[in-house]
């Protein structure tokens, strides 16, 4: 993939990531009016799984942005710029 490619991808894949997340808080908002209801344990915890594992695809996207961004800059102080 060329680099305007792997950016767009990274921030498409935020913004998914975003909405995803959205969803999910709505989710929570809407258990939380029958917190203490037993019933829906099972969906809180899969909620927060969820969670966890979209902070953990979002971490990683932010660290490949940072990568690419360190490789632009050392390629063009080395002269390599577009």
């Amino acid at each position: 993939m060329s680099r305007g490619k792997d950016y767009r991808y990274m921030i498409e894949t935020i913004h998914r990531i975003d909405q995803d997340v959205a969803l999910l808080r709505l989710k929570m908002l809407t258990l939380s009016d029958y917190a203490g209801m037993g019933k829906y344990l099972d969906e809180e915890k899969e909620i927060l799984n969820s969670l966890k594992t979209l902070s953990q695809i979002c971490r990683n996207v932010y660290i490949d942005l940072i990568k690419l961004e360190t490789e632009d800059r050392e390629d063009f102080l080395n002269g390599n710029g577009e």
